[in-house]
């Protein structure tokens, strides 16, 4: 799950109409650099589903899907959709996503994760097989996209 919210949204420009720029198109091409950036991952194995709605709504039906489907991404490997991290996270380490795909230049910029690529890769077979792993909540995870 993600959201392609117009620009400005998190600094006050969020509103109907704000923008006439296709932001879900750019957001869409972001991630597919992201997937083709990676080692380990095939674009041609990623498909996508998505909804144009108002930008109000947006929030609202990213939180409702990340807590129906607790998608892997989402809830245990996140970092999928950050950006270069901007003068005040400097410190910020690389993130799940970075950690177990690595690939994204400005990634490998970025001090390493306590948890290495093994064990993040240990907690995603324990999750997928219906196991209690630690996750992040879906307000977390909105948290954490928007950062």
């Amino acid at each position: 799950m993600g959201k392609a919210v117009p620009k400005g949204a998190r600094k006050g420009g969020f509103g109907l109409g704000a923008t006439k720029e296709p932001a879900l198109l750019h957001r869409l091409r972001e991630h597919a650099r992201s997937i083709k950036a990676t080692k380990d991952l095939n674009i041609n194995d990623f498909s996508c589903r998505y909804l144009v709605v108002e930008d109000i709504w947006i929030p609202l039906g990213e939180s409702l899907l990340i807590a129906r489907f607790r998608s892997l991404w989402n809830v245990l490997l996140a970092g999928f959709g950050i950006h270069a991290p901007g003068k005040g996270r400097k410190k910020q380490v690389c993130s799940n996503w970075d950690t177990v795909h690595s690939g994204r230049k400005f990634a490998a910029k970025l001090p390493p994760n306590p948890k290495t690529a093994p064990e993040l890769l240990k907690l995603v077979a324990d999750f997928l097989r219906g196991k209690a792993v630690p996750t992040i909540s879906p307000e977390e995870a909105v948290t954490e996209e928007e950062d």
